[in-house]
């Protein structure tokens, strides 16, 4: 499994970007194609459910599918943020 959290910044605002890719193998098929998803954890405005992304990301895993856990900003931020 490749595990990286990657920084993302625009102007001043920041976000992070988790991956959960899974690894191809020569043994096995060294081109796989993979579907991958994008999780964005809820939280109500105020946070982001940390319940809501890695645990996600690893059952998406089990089920072969690449995974990246978007933590975005909340409050005090303000559309379009």
């Amino acid at each position: 499994m490749i595990y990286k959290t990657l920084p993302i910044q625009v102007e001043n605002y920041e976000a992070t970007l988790t991956v959960y890719a899974l690894d191809n193998f020569e043994e096995f098929s060294s081109n796989r194609i993979r579907p991958a998803i994008v999780i964005c954890p809820g939280g109500g405005y105020h946070f982001t459910s940390k319940r809501e992304g890695e645990a996600i990301a690893i059952q998406m895993n089990a089920a072969g599918i690449q995974a990246f856990v978007l933590e975005y900003s909340c409050a005090p931020a303000e559309y379009p943020i």
